[in-house]
């Protein structure tokens, strides 16, 4: 378990030689209970240029306030997780420094902001694991590495009161940080 790295390994580790399992935390996500997410994505700057599809599943960890990572060993994979999934295939090359958008979230973010101990202001986390044995990866820009180029959030609520338009859940911002987890073998 590896809680400060300069990037993230989205799937596969090439320096450990090791499949990865990866968890986001994003803190403040000031989304009301019972609201309905129409979009929300990450966005991701790219530490080094790779191409080959990369196979993602995506789930959010279902629980109301998602507690920060330990360096317990299984702290990201013994989480529950969202019956909710998405599957992003990365089909794209990647170049250094470039920002690409992952696929839409919004089922997972609904079924957290869903439950009855969801209150506007929690945090959450987003477990991203392999779906195959590829050895292909993208590296991502992490917090530890530089704040400005962390992974975001992007959320459009519809049934808000008031409504709300896309909403970046920014790293590094005064009113949001986010977590990551990175380097676990699969």
């Amino acid at each position: 378990m590896d809680l400060s790295s300069s990037d993230l390994e989205l799937m596969y580790d090439d320096g450990n030689s090791r499949h990865q399992l990866v968890g986001l935390r994003f803190t403040n996500v000031n989304v009301p209970q019972g609201a309905t997410v129409q979009n929300a994505y990450f966005t991701f700057v790219a530490d080094g240029s790779q191409s080959g599809d990369v196979p993602v599943r995506i789930f959010a960890q279902n629980v109301g306030n998602s507690a920060a990572f330990t360096s317990t060993a299984y702290n990201v994979s013994s989480r529950a997780k969202t019956t909710a999934f998405v599957d992003w295939n990365i089909t794209s090359s990647w170049s250094s420094g470039g920002s690409y958008n992952s696929i839409d979230l919004s089922p997972l973010i609904n079924e957290v902001v869903n439950r009855a101990d969801w209150v506007s202001g929690n945090s959450i986390v987003f477990i991203l694991q392999r779906t195959t044995s590829t050895v292909n990866r993208r590296n991502v820009v992490a917090y530890d590495d530089s704040s400005s180029n962390a992974p975001r959030l992007t959320v459009t609520c519809v049934t808000c009161s008031p409504e709300m338009g896309p909403v970046v859940f920014a790293l590094g911002s005064s009113s949001t940080r986010c977590q990551s987890a990175g380097n676990v073998q699969y």
